[in-house]
């Protein structure tokens, strides 16, 4: 047996040599020979066959001066120049429509900026705690103080929900001694909002985060407000707020009533009774920062990463039906920096992108690997600050007098391979990017590892997809005895070949057909089996009724009648003659096993069912079949069959069935002769029957039953008066004769 499965596995391997393919190295990243690109690239860390991870442009801004601070968004450039002057401009067009402020502020400079998503909102803070609001376009651009915001803010968390181009909606301010503010700025007014149907103050301070374990207050470094998705309506939303400091990372959620002025003061009201979710990480990184991925305001992000004294926490967000005091922080971890502290850094997809006085380095928040590194030259030294265009997806760092520019670039190419390495095989399948290849070695490892874990079922499914060898999987599964993942197997290939394929289509077939059968006669071996043995036969039956093996078997019926026939297994047999409508076999099987009812009945349904569906040539071989069958059919159930011919009504030539009647000629029993007169008397009666045979055979057993029976002779009488005025046209005269003799009319 081993031997002949061997060469079953050769012979399909031989078949199937064009699906064979060379062997694949899974960490070539190579995609041909790269283009000209005028971008100057950077040196990657992962690879050198193609663009890094991160594409380098120096951009050609012409300044007056040196640069001090830079923010960007949704393609508007904002760059603060030594001075106290504010250059902003969009990208597409620098030159064109670019806004010049000064601030003529000779005793003050500027110390942050914060722009909005849309770039609508500009805030700008003073070293002397003053703050000042510029709108985009025309009069809105005009810096306007606000007059009641005094104060050094470190982070700002804009509003998503209710910001439009004339107001910011309400927003949080963290501050440099750890109070959190909300306020609302209206570009009409230029000042804080002082809207007449609000009767409370719209700049109030509405948390407190707690002292350090010196007792000192730490500055609110970090801040976002996301609301949870499906949870915002007219009325009211539900928010979830993250909070940073040098050392902690606080959460709070509550939903606020929009009506209201402020909004956010009773959310973070209720932190007086419920304890603040806060984690701490001891370290001495003064600038620490907050970032969220995807950071677009149309998204709900889904990480985060919080930049420490200890490493980069980075982790993802869980939006569930958390309740204040809850967490939405899920599969956290610190990450080391490659080398010393950074002084900046951004989140995308799969990476943390880190700044350094000399160079910005990617790591992998993945596998936590150094995937991309750039070295500033000597002129461009030292780099100042980093900050990324939340629209646009685009990276920018600058010197006192360069801006560089980075592009993502398939930053997601390996990460198939991470996840693939991690056991993560959906992700890994999401991140294949398509290239079958690729596909192929996550199935074939996913395969392997089912395999190993006795998930045999699963693994057959996922060897079916990959271009592993043929024999190499069905040898796997014979030598673990795993016939039930074997047959999966074997099916799931059977699905997955070309139609042209013949030859591998037939000894699929007639190999599961094989194995079927063997499981099928252990199985009745052993009474103990019988549910088991129903369930088998359904699924076998089930295989051969597949669409897809209907040519194939129809093509193959002597080989598929052979094994069954050596199995002996008779109900195996009749189903499968029936599934290829070839009820001359079935009904011959049944009658040779002396299984005449089955026969008659297997016979009178399937005619029955073609003579509702069929027309009358395709009738015509059920037809035939009664005619080969009736008189064995008669001799054992006379009664059953005379009914099913008269079933069959006029879809019956009555004189062919008379070769079924002559038996009657010799009547011994009563049963036969009653059945067949009763037939006759039908032919006679109903179907209006001219046929002399019918009618001389008719009066021959009413004669020749009338000694028996006084109802036969009564029968006799009213046939003769009822045929009196055809009779001689009908009856051969000897039967006429012979009839008035034995029953004259009155």
């Amino acid at each position: 047996k081993s031997a002949k499965m061997v060469d079953l596995l050769q012979q399909f391997d031989a078949d199937d040599h064009a699906r064979s393919r060379q062997p694949v190295n899974p960490f070539d990243d190579t995609e041909g020979p790269l283009e000209p690109h005028h971008l100057q690239s950077a040196r990657s860390v992962a690879s050198s066959k193609e663009f890094p991870i991160f594409k380098r442009e120096d951009a050609n801004y012409q300044l007056p001066s040196g640069i001090l601070h830079m923010t960007a968004s949704n393609g508007y450039i904002t760059i603060t120049l030594v001075g106290n002057t504010i250059y902003r401009f969009h990208v597409k067009n620098p030159r064109g429509h670019a806004e010049y402020i000064e601030l003529k502020r000779d005793d003050d400079r500027i110390r942050r900026l914060f722009q909005d998503p849309t770039g609508q909102h500009l805030l700008v803070c003073m070293e002397s705690r003053d703050c000042i609001y510029i709108g985009r376009g025309g009069k809105r651009a005009q810096p306007r103080p606000l007059s009641k915001l005094r104060a050094h803010v470190e982070s700002v968390a804009w509003n998503k929900v209710e910001q439009s181009d004339s107001s910011t909606g309400p927003i949080l301010l963290g501050c440099s001694n750890g109070v959190i503010v909300e306020t609302e700025i209206d570009t009409q007014e230029g000042a804080l909002l002082a809207q007449a149907r609000r009767s409370k103050p719209n700049l109030v301070e509405v948390y407190q985060l707690m002292r350090d374990l010196s007792d000192h207050t730490e500055p609110v470094t970090g801040l976002a407000m996301v609301p949870f998705p499906g949870r915002v309506n007219k009325l009211e939303a539900k928010y979830f707020i993250l909070a940073t400091t040098p050392k902690r990372i606080y959460q709070f959620i509550g939903t606020v009533n929009r009506t209201r002025s402020p909004q956010f003061q009773e959310l973070f009201q209720q932190y007086d009774t419920v304890k603040v979710q806060f984690q701490e990480i001891p370290g001495t990184l003064n600038n620490s920062q907050l970032h969220m991925w995807p950071s677009n305001p149309k998204l709900s992000p889904t990480s985060f990463a919080w930049l420490t004294g200890a490493g980069l926490y980075y982790g993802h967000l869980g939006f569930e039906d958390q309740v204040p005091g809850d967490s939405l922080l899920q599969d956290y971890s610190l990450i080391p920096f490659p080398q010393s502290d950074p002084i900046g850094m951004l989140l995308t997809e799969f990476h943390c992108v880190l700044l350094y006085r000399d160079r910005v380095e990617a790591v992998c928040v993945l596998n936590e690997k150094l995937v991309f590194e750039d070295v500033a030259r000597k002129r461009d030294y030292p780099l100042l600050s980093i900050c990324v265009d939340p629209i646009q997806n685009t990276i920018y760092t600058h010197s006192k007098f360069k801006v560089v520019i980075y592009h993502p670039h398939r930053e997601n190419r390996n990460v198939w391979k991470i996840f693939l390495d991690k056991g993560q095989y959906e992700l890994a399948k999401k991140y294949s990017e398509g290239n079958q290849e690729n596909m192929d070695i996550i199935l074939v490892k996913q395969a392997e590892h089912f395999f190993k874990q006795e998930r045999y079922q699963e693994a057959a499914v996922l060897f079916s997809q990959t271009q592993l060898s043929f024999e190499e999987v069905a040898l796997k599964f014979i030598q673990a005895n795993r016939t039930d993942a074997l047959k999966l197997f074997l099916r799931k290939t059977l699905q997955s070949l070309p139609e042209k394929n013949k030859t591998q289509q037939t000894m699929l077939t007639t190999w599961l057909i094989e194995l079927y059968l063997n499981e099928l006669g252990v199985l009745r071996d052993d009474e103990k089996h019988g549910k088991q043995l129903s369930t088998m036969k359904k699924e076998f039956y089930a295989f051969l009724q597949t669409p897809l093996l209907r040519e194939c078997l129809e093509a193959n019926k002597k080989i598929v009648y052979d094994l069954i026939s050596s199995h002996g297994a008779s109900d195996d047999l009749i189903f499968f003659s029936s599934l290829m409508k070839d009820y001359e076999r079935v009904i011959a099987h049944c009658i040779q096993n002396y299984n005449y009812e089955e026969a008659l009945d297997i016979l009178t349904a399937r005619a029955s069912e073609a003579k509702k569906t069929e027309g009358a040539a395709a009738f015509k071989r059920f037809a035939d079949l009664f005619y080969k069958f009736s008189p064995i059919l008669m001799q054992q159930f006379p009664r059953r069959t005379v009914q099913s011919w008269i079933t069959m009504e006029r879809s019956l030539e009555p004189g062919k069935l008379i070769p079924a009647l002559v038996q009657c000629n010799q009547p011994t029993d009563a049963a036969l002769v009653s059945s067949a007169i009763t037939y006759l008397e039908f032919c006679v009666d109903t179907l209006k029957s001219r046929d002399r045979a019918i009618h001389n055979f008719l009066v021959s057993l009413y004669v020749k039953s009338r000694s028996r029976s006084g109802e036969e002779g009564e029968k006799l009488k009213q046939y003769l008066k009822k045929q009196s005025q055809e009779l001689y046209s009908v009856l051969r005269p000897s039967v006429c004769s012979e009839a008035v003799h034995e029953a004259p009319l009155r």
